[in-house]
């Protein structure tokens, strides 16, 4: 974008990079730009950048969009276009890859409705193929927190009767988040177990925002009539969505209440519970971690129409859980710290405690990439390089069984590596793991590979995901998997001013609990 003269109005624009050059020319885009809705209109209206909304629709129609969710671009380009700031050329430009895109897809082929998706419509939503993705994604996005005695999954021998408790129990439109379709068929939690038993249901509290607690006592006393409580809370749009910051990260109201108490009464009675969290961000939930009373955490996010389903067949383990949590978990004195400090790194000074798996250096309720499995698993590193040498662009790869000292090179490392330099292709190294499911059960398994990078620089990440995948093993069987290593691409790091570099040094490959070290030398 530009930056303009707050006296004159006058823009001076740099090259539009990042639309142009690298979008449509660096990664061949053969389409259209569109905006996030009212992205146009907030240039001007809400962070007053441009001065006139003439100037912002000419600018960003400049810079390479091509369509604006809403309707700022048709209600001011006219404008822009008889004040002299936009050309019917810049219009055309856009007109141009939108129409081509319609020109592919057939729209211009007669009549729609004889085309290839011509005669789309609900039943074409609604087939088994696509509920059973939807089955699919709740289950594999699942997390398993906790599961201590490894009381899930639950026999189906020996628990028929369940006691489903909370203000999620029977949960449905409040599953599918927000930014949803309409449903196929809803499967809620109280459904999808009943399936498996005779289930008994208090909510414990009528909202989630729990302000009260006027079922606790029915709540206590489903306790003693089965043969596992299954409680499920968390937050729905009234604590988190677009434009509605959370002020805690706690459970609403008297949640926390609602689950201290349900399992110390399951305690007295010798009852497994299982706490399952409904949530899109994170909640410090170290009263539930901690708690003997209650054996296993599940995370479902929000699942979903077959969120039930998934939830009631993990539990019973007919489906083994390998989701991993896709962000960390913050203990409530997180709040503290300002939402106005966009800072990543860490700063000892100030106490600030950084962000992210990445740079925070503070307690965690769970970390980013934690999930258990109903089975184990063990990964090795089988064949690895132990050095990559860039002198004279040459590749040299030795197994990491004889890397060779990494003090012995230190002395030979150079500066940085410019992540655009076309030597960088040079540098390209597999990484093969083996995995092997140690366990009784099947199940999947996702592997996470992370760099830690050399110690040597200052700000740089504590580590990073550089590669993941999702295997499926039976038991007591094992699984190659490579990993095509592109160290300009996976191994870089940016610099303050946002320029990806590569630094020569000692990195720390991880999978799981193995390790494997790789030295990088850059010489001249």
């Amino acid at each position: 974008m530009c930056s303009y003269n707050r006296l004159n109005g006058v823009p001076t624009c740099a090259d539009h990079n990042l639309l142009t050059k690298t979008i449509r020319q660096k990664w061949g885009l053969d389409g259209y730009i569109v905006s996030d809705c009212d992205a146009v209109a907030i240039i001007h209206d809400y962070f007053n950048y441009a001065p006139t909304p003439e100037d912002a629709v000419s600018e960003v129609l400049k810079a390479g969009l091509d369509l604006n969710c809403g309707t700022y671009i048709s209600k001011h380009a006219q404008k822009a276009i008889d004040e002299g700031k936009l050309s019917e050329v810049n219009i055309d430009e856009a007109l141009s890859k939108l129409v081509s895109v319609q020109m592919r897809l057939g729209l211009f082929d007669g009549n729609p409705k004889t085309q290839l998706f011509g005669r789309l419509g609900p039943e074409a939503v609604c087939t088994k193929e696509n509920q059973h993705l939807a089955l699919e994604a709740a289950r594999e996005g699942i997390v398993l927190l906790k599961n201590e005695g490894e009381i899930l999954p639950l026999s189906k021998e020996s628990t028929h009767t369940l006691a489903v408790i909370g203000p999620h129990g029977n949960a449905s439109d409040d599953m599918l988040g927000n930014y949803a379709g309409i449903p196929c068929n809803f499967i809620t939690p109280l459904q999808g177990l009943q399936a498996y038993g005779t289930v008994f249901f208090e909510p414990g509290c009528i909202k989630v925002s729990c302000e009260d607690l006027p079922s606790l006592y029915a709540a206590l006393d489903m306790v003693e009539k089965v043969d596992a409580i299954v409680l499920i809370v968390g937050l729905n749009e009234e604590q988190e969505k677009e434009a509605h910051d959370r002020k805690d990260l706690l459970l609403p109201g008297q949640q926390q209440t609602l689950v201290t108490t349900v399992a110390a009464k399951a305690a007295v009675e010798n009852h497994p519970v299982i706490l399952v969290i409904m949530c899109g961000g994170p909640v410090d939930i170290s009263f539930a971690k901690d708690n003997v009373n209650i054996s296993s955490i599940l995370w479902i996010g929000y699942p979903g129409e077959a969120g039930g389903k998934a939830l009631a067949q993990i539990m019973y383990g007919d489906y083994n859980p390998g989701g991993r949590l896709p962000l960390t978990w913050y203990p409530e004195e997180f709040v503290k710290v300002s939402m106005l400090n966009m800072h990543m790194r860490p700063n000892e000074t100030s106490g600030y405690p950084g962000r992210t798996y990445r740079f925070y250096m503070g307690k965690t309720v769970y970390d980013f990439g934690h999930g258990r499995s109903f089975t184990n698993f063990l990964s090795s590193f089988v064949l690895a390089p132990g050095t990559i040498y860039s002198k004279k662009l040459i590749r040299q790869v030795t197994s990491f069984q004889t890397s060779p000292n990494s003090l012995g090179l230190i002395r030979h490392f150079t500066s940085e590596l410019d992540a655009e330099d076309p030597s960088c292709e040079n540098l390209n190294f597999d990484v093969t793991l083996n995995v092997t499911n140690t366990g009784n059960r099947e199940g999947s398994h996702v592997l996470l590979l992370y760099a830690k990078p050399p110690t040597s620089v200052k700000g740089l990440p504590n580590k990073y995901l550089v590669a993941f995948d999702r295997i499926h093993l039976q038991a007591k069987k094992s699984k190659s998997v490579v990993f095509n290593i592109v160290p300009c691409r996976d191994l870089k790091l940016v610099q303050g001013e946002g320029k990806g570099v590569l630094y020569p040094g000692l990195y720390t490959l991880t999978v799981d609990e193995a390790e494997h070290s790789v030295i990088l030398i850059l010489d001249s």
